[in-house]
């Protein structure tokens, strides 16, 4: 079977955003492979030097999230564009290495090896970044922070998506989409989206 490649993936936009902060909290909510439409948003925002202090993402959201407080516009389009045919992303190999059908480690973690992700901006810490997860015992919202928990574990908490996906332990505790729980979640942002 032929590979499927997206033609125009040279074509998205790549750079760098300014080290500029915008105060504020930037809400982005999930929806799957919908995050795109996220995703060039957040690239918009980049290019026009629009770089929220806070972010808290759901589900999709927190996983676009990250590519947007690393600053580096298009990377986020790139990976899942790249990769949306990849069973180690989203399939049946996902399943076999992750429980699910997302492939957490490898869009966490291995494509760093062909697309890395800037570390030293997601440390900057006049940024704060917030991932939402349900807590599966008491069904309500678990807000994680940057510095406060193991990032790619509360993202992988945040978008594992129920019946598709194995429950993901944070600090000894079950996880699952966020969406279940705190599906936009602007009261937060309203209450505690500030530095």
């Amino acid at each position: 079977m032929k590979e499927k490649v997206y033609a125009k993936i040279d074509q998205l936009p790549r750079g760098k955003a300014s080290q500029n902060i915008t105060e504020g909290c930037l809400v982005l909510e999930g929806g799957a492979f919908r995050g795109l439409y996220t995703q060039g948003v957040l690239d918009a925002l980049m290019e026009a030097d629009i770089n929220m202090q806070c972010v808290i993402g759901v589900s999709a959201g927190a996983m676009s999230g990250l590519g947007y407080l690393a600053g580096q516009i298009g990377r986020s389009a790139r990976i899942n564009l790249r990769n949306r045919h990849n069973s180690a992303y989203v399939g049946i190999e996902a399943y076999k290495n992750n429980g699910g059908i997302i492939g957490f480690d490898f869009v966490l973690d291995k494509v760093n090896d062909v697309d890395p992700i800037d570390l030293e901006a997601l440390r900057d810490e006049r940024r704060r970044f917030v991932t939402v997860a349900t807590n599966c015992k008491t069904g309500k919202p678990t807000y994680f922070e940057k510095g406060k928990v193991n990032l790619n574990k509360a993202i992988q908490a945040s978008a594992s998506m129920p019946y598709v996906s194995q429950m993901v332990y944070v600090d000894g505790e079950p996880y699952l989409d966020g969406g279940c729980s705190d599906h936009i979640p602007y009261k937060w942002a309203l209450k505690e989206g500030r530095l």
